[in-house]
């Protein structure tokens, strides 16, 4: 006996299995009408279903070509080109005639998506057959600013048939592990609502019977129905126990329901590091909504999880597309990884790495909640000092400035610490009218570092301190200094937005209208955009002020709030 089945890339033509969505696939594209969306969760099957579309469809009148979209482009220009260069490139012995044609276009420097429309038509006109343009990875897009860009032009090259016939010819294929609506940011552009979801199911009984058949695998009926116990048909898994089954069977043992149990626990059910059961793991950890659905279904409360969550749980590969019908872990395997111990031992797990995750995302309750938990088990002084400055803040964020300063005035060893915890902690005095805290906050701004700290220090002086002039020059100073400072520019922003906005309630309150005016126009350049109408509210009112005269705010506030989208 040969081996059969080798550690595949992709699986061979005589190996594949064919399942409903290769029907589906196979239909949008002999339509040519819709575009299709490959939605499945990874090591699932994606490429190969994708990959066969390709070999057993493609013919002298049908091209296909493939583009993976996880490759970074730095603007839309870029990602367009990339597709035109993949149908050039692959294909050069049909297009090398037109490839001057398509730099020429690119000589004339037109808008991307001119561009592109101009290539893609010549292309169609030089190649009289059908193209089928297949977008790989497509989620890799959803932090792209131009991504919407990409999705409207190929939204548009469906209509724009009437004006280029051409284009009858052209359909696209996307795939991706992510739903639709969370790729677009404006839903009038997406193509996905012109567009056929194809979801990728695991075997059937019998398309499992059938990739056992075509394995030429040397098991019984009676192991092979217990292999599809455990699987329930999913493609990657079924493939690699029958690979192990097979070398197993090579060495001329005889496989018997005892070693396809060892083999299954031992791969999957020990060290949880093989595909894909290590990635489903890992995407359990990250999402306690997961986790809570999972509970859900084991409580037999499947009726509790809405479409978003069965979706998710979908992209995950914990459970199949049948979302009208019960919901369920997709197989035995897979629920012996996810099993209810596990999850609630992730659910009980306090650590100190878990809560700087919240801290970072704003979190604070939940901060105090792990670390007052772990701060006296552990014996790691490093992690102990890190513990009382992330509590000393969360307390701070949350507005309990008395817990905030019973940390905050730990005996911190480490420079960085020291600075923002004296900073949070003279202004968490300040809070509870301790006039310590102004001192405190003094020391901090003695060195100029240009840091967090002492931004914060800056910043707290500035809008305490009873002395105006004092309080400008502070202000200013602290403007001044974002301009140095190495730190994020949407934090700065926000700090200048402040300031000119304290430097003009300062102004106003020194009955010198025109520098207030002034100070909130330059306050509002660097505001987010969530905070601009209520700047432009004050600033209306100080123009009414100083011309002693009404204004139309209603009508100024609704058209720059429509302007801003």
């Amino acid at each position: 006996m040969k081996r059969i089945l080798k550690k595949y890339t992709t699986i061979p033509q005589h190996l594949y299995i064919e399942r409903n969505a290769d029907f589906q696939l196979k239909s949008i594209i002999e339509d040519m009408q819709r575009p299709g969306y490959v939605l499945v969760a990874r090591q699932m099957g994606k490429t190969n279903l994708l990959v066969n579309a390709k070999r057993t469809m493609e013919n002298e009148t049908r091209l296909f070509v493939y583009v993976d979209l996880s490759n970074p482009y730095k603007d839309e220009q870029e990602c367009f080109r990339s597709i035109i260069n993949n149908i050039i490139e692959v294909n050069f012995d049909i297009f090398e005639q037109i490839y001057g044609k398509i730099q020429d276009i690119r000589a004339k420097n037109l808008p991307a998506h001119n561009e592109y429309l101009r290539s893609l038509v010549l292309i169609l006109k030089h190649y009289l057959g059908d193209l089928i343009i297949i977008l790989d990875e497509i989620d890799a897009l959803k932090s792209a600013e131009y991504s919407d860009n990409i999705f409207a032009q190929i939204r548009s090259n469906y209509f724009s048939r009437t004006n280029f016939t051409e284009l009858e010819r052209l359909t696209y294929i996307l795939s991706g592990v992510i739903e639709p609506t969370e790729l677009i940011k404006d839903k009038n552009k997406s193509p996905f609502n012109i567009g056929d979801k194809i979801y990728l199911d695991d075997f059937t009984y019998e398309e499992h019977n059938t990739f056992i058949y075509k394995s030429k695998l040397s098991v019984s009926k009676e192991i092979s129905e217990e292999l599809f116990e455990w699987t329930n048909g999913n493609p990657r898994l079924t493939f690699d126990i029958c690979s192990e089954l097979e070398s197993i069977i090579l060495e001329g043992k005889e496989i018997d329901s005892e070693i396809l149990s060892e083999v299954i626990r031992k791969k999957y059910l020990i060290a949880f590091d093989l595909a894909p059961i290590d990635h489903i793991r890992e995407l359990v950890k990250e999402n306690k909504f997961i986790r809570d659905a999972i509970k859900n279904i084991y409580s037999n409360k499947s009726d509790l999880l809405n479409s978003d969550i069965k979706s998710r749980l979908y992209l995950y590969g914990i459970i199949n597309s049948k979302f009208s019908e019960k919901t369920v872990i997709k197989n035995k395997i897979i629920q012996e990884a996810l099993n209810e111990d596990w999850i609630r031992s992730l659910d009980n797990e306090k650590t100190f790495f878990q809560a700087l995750t919240k801290f970072s995302e704003g979190s604070y309750e939940e901060v105090v909640d792990i670390l007052e938990h772990t701060i006296y088990k552990s014996h790691d002084d490093s992690e102990i000092e890190q513990s009382n400055y992330y509590l000393g803040l969360s307390y701070y964020n949350i507005g309990d400035f008395k817990n905030a300063t019973k940390y905050l005035c730990f005996d911190f060893q480490k420079a960085s610490l020291k600075s923002g915890a004296l900073a949070y902690y003279g202004a968490s005095l300040i809070k509870l009218e301790d006039g310590r805290g102004l001192e405190i906050l003094e020391e901090v701004v003695l060195n100029e570092t240009h840091d967090s700290p002492y931004h914060f220090a800056l910043l707290n002086l500035g809008i305490n301190t009873e002395d105006k002039e004092k309080a400008l020059t502070l202000l200013f100073k602290l403007i001044d200094s974002t301009y140095k400072s190495n730190n994020s520019c949407d934090i700065l922003d926000d700090l200048r937005a402040l300031s000119y906005f304290y430097i003009s309630n300062i102004y106003e309150f020194q009955n010198n209208i025109g520098k207030a005016i002034e100070m909130l126009d330059k306050s509002l350049e660097f505001t987010i955009i969530e905070d601009k109408p209520i700047l432009l509210y004050y600033n209306l009112l100080l123009k009414s002020k100083e011309m002693n005269s009404t204004i139309e705010y209603k009508n100024i506030l609704v058209n720059s709030i429509v302007d801003e989208k």
